[in-house]
C-alpha cells in the first residue's frame, strides 16, 4: 500500500513540475531554460541586449526613417530590432556621424557617414555602401559622378 502511495506522489510531483515549467515559458521566463538548439546568429538574440553606441566621425547625416529601415534590413536586423534601435541609430548618425550596434562586447554592425554615402560593415564581414541621395545601395557609376566635378 505504501509503494502505491509513493508512486502516486511522484507522478503528481512530476505533473506539477511540468506545469510550472510550461507556465514560466508562457509568461516569458522561458529564457531561463533552453529548449532545443539555440540559434547561432546573435541578431536573433533578445533585442534588449543590442544597443547603439555612437562613434566619432567628421561627417554626419540626417537619414530618413525609410533609409534607417533599408540599411538595417540589409544587415539582417528584425523588424522589432529596427523599431527599437532605429531611432538611436538615426540620432547617432545625425550627431556623431558613425555608430556601432553591439551585443555585449561583440560588434554586430558599424555604420559611418562619408560624404554622401553611408558605409556599413556587418559582423559577418559583408560590406555595404548606401547612397544617401538616391536611397540605393552601391557606389555611383563614373558617368553619374562626373556631373558633380568642377
Amino acid at each position: 500500500m505504501r509503494s502505491k502511495r509513493g508512486s502516486m506522489f511522484s507522478a503528481t510531483t512530476g505533473t506539477w513540475l511540468v506545469l510550472v515549467l510550461l507556465a514560466l515559458e508562457v509568461v516569458g521566463c522561458g529564457r531561463l531554460f533552453t529548449w532545443g538548439k539555440q540559434s547561432e546568429s546573435s541578431l536573433d538574440s533578445d533585442p534588449i541586449a543590442l544597443q547603439v553606441v555612437p562613434r566619432t566621425n567628421k561627417d554626419v547625416a540626417d537619414l530618413s526613417a525609410d533609409d534607417i529601415v533599408r540599411v538595417m534590413q540589409r544587415v539582417g536586423f528584425t523588424d522589432e530590432q529596427i523599431l527599437q534601435l532605429g531611432p538611436d541609430l538615426h540620432n547617432a548618425l545625425l550627431k556623431s556621424g558613425a555608430a556601432g550596434i553591439v551585443n555585449g562586447k561583440r560588434t554586430e554592425a558599424v555604420f559611418a557617414v562619408n560624404g554622401g554615402h553611408l558605409f556599413i560593415r556587418s559582423r559577418s564581414g559583408a560590406d555595404f555602401v548606401y547612397n544617401l541621395a538616391s536611397g540605393k545601395f552601391g557606389l555611383p557609376t563614373p558617368a553619374s559622378s562626373s556631373d558633380t566635378r568642377r
